[in-house]
């Protein structure tokens, strides 16, 4: 990394927590002051610390959300590329070169319309190669630096915001009070905020007021093996089985780990690793060596103590899943 990150500065608490794992679940604490290719034919170029992707990013906004609120990728991009300036003083780009990288035009009602650049271009990793040195270098720059940090630290609010009010919805005290206290729970709230579009998150919340999503509602009071069985039977899970295990394992460890709540929480831990995991396994693996093992260490082997040390008899639907990650 050309520099340490210092959007995280301003940060604190569990605000801080956050921030430090969307930064690992998006780029794996990559350089958050360079622009990365795309990832598919679906992705554009993307910057920042949670990878604004500049054809796809939309800034965060809902009813209720303070000032000041976030800004889509295209914004903070072209005010990096038309302000920032070199080590003498001078602007990286001409006005007429940054139309050509990143240009829209907004409404009357401030909306972003006619979308035009380079920057926009989705799944072709050279098509910025004319001016991907000196855009480095603005991203780079102390105002790219400082802009970036700034952004960063408001998305990172309006997240927060987010998850609050998702708590504030759900009525149950049981299941409020397990929200409240659980870094794990509210993690894995912002970072699926942060990874899907507002109908699957619209999903996530009416789930954990007890509605059913996907198939599937939660049993008695909200736990970690809820969390864990809605988001096995999201569509992206089936697509890419191994993100959602490398995710969930990352939002444990940035929480500081995971201690079942009762013996029944352990249980349902292990009925959706046997449910999702078990056969996926070599999918998992052959995706992302690690999510596997680290998904074991850090959720699965906590989640098989209780049930261990409670010397139950092993008995269906969890002791096929007992027998193997033994």
């Amino acid at each position: 990394m050309s520099h340490p990150f210092t959007g995280q500065s301003s940060l604190t608490g569990f605000a801080f927590l956050l921030s430090d794992l969307l930064w690992q679940n998006e780029t794996d604490h990559r350089d958050p002051y360079r622009m990365s290719p795309p990832a598919s034919s679906t992705s554009g170029y993307a910057f920042g610390a949670i990878q604004w992707d500049v054809p796809n990013h939309r800034a965060l906004d809902f009813p209720g959300l303070p000032a000041p609120h976030p800004r889509n990728a295209e914004e903070i991009l072209r005010d990096i590329l038309l302000n920032a300036r070199d080590a003498s003083g001078s602007l990286f780009f001409s006005v007429t070169t940054v139309d050509s990288i990143v240009k829209f035009e907004e409404d009357a009602s401030g909306n972003i319309i006619n979308r035009t650049g380079l920057a926009y271009t989705k799944g072709n990793s050279h098509a910025l190669d004319a001016y991907i040195g000196l855009i480095n270098a603005a991203l780079d720059s102390a105002y790219g630096r400082a802009t970036i940090d700034a952004d960063h630290a408001t998305t990172i609010g309006a997240y927060n915001t987010w998850i609050n009010d998702s708590i504030t919805l759900v009525q149950n005290p049981d299941d409020h009070a397990f929200l409240t206290n659980s870094n794990i729970a509210k993690l894995f709230i912002g970072d699926f905020r942060n990874q899907f579009s507002g109908s699957a998150n619209n999903l996530l919340r009416g789930f954990l007021q007890g509605q059913a999503a996907y198939g599937v509602t939660k049993q008695g009071t909200l736990g970690v093996d809820d969390l864990l069985n809605f988001y096995f039977r999201t569509p992206h899970a089936s697509r890419l089985p191994h993100d959602p295990v490398r995710r969930f394992a990352n939002v444990v460890e940035v929480a500081g780990g995971y201690a079942p709540t009762d013996l029944e929480e352990a249980k349902g831990v292990l009925q959706a690793y046997t449910f999702f995991v078990m056969p996926r396994k070599t999918a998992i693996s052959s995706a992302n060596t690690g999510a596997l093992s680290e998904f074991l260490t850090r959720v699965i082997t906590p989640a098989k103590a209780p049930v261990i040390q409670a010397g139950k008899r092993c008995q269906e639907p969890f002791c096929e899943c007992m027998r193997r990650v033994a």
